[in-house]
């Protein structure tokens, strides 16, 4: 799956995230939201894996919250050092709760 940058809004109906990429719209189950150093991301898993099934090659994608003004949008983290650092916080404050 390849999402560089994409709108999003959420489905109550289905209790999914919604990703507008492109033509295509991807559904995601919304896992966390979490800031660090100022800047916010949040933890989706794909929402076509069954209930209590893991996709082999994607459990959960990490994305991050850009402001664009008048609306947020997700990115993927480009850069390697933000990206381990993110998931270093997280998984460390997740062994914390």
């Amino acid at each position: 799956m390849e999402i560089d940058e994409g709108r999003y809004w959420y489905d109550p109906d289905n209790k999914e995230l919604v990703i507008e990429y492109e033509e295509e719209h991807k559904r995601f189950y919304f896992q966390d939201k979490f800031n660090l150093q100022g800047e916010a991301y949040c933890i989706l898993s794909p929402a076509e894996a069954e209930e209590g099934e893991v996709e082999e090659e994607e459990t959960a994608l990490i994305m991050k919250i850009i402001d664009k003004g008048d609306e947020e949008v997700l990115t993927i983290i480009d850069d390697d050092e933000e990206f381990e650092e993110v998931c270093k916080n997280y998984y460390a404050e997740e062994e914390t709760e």
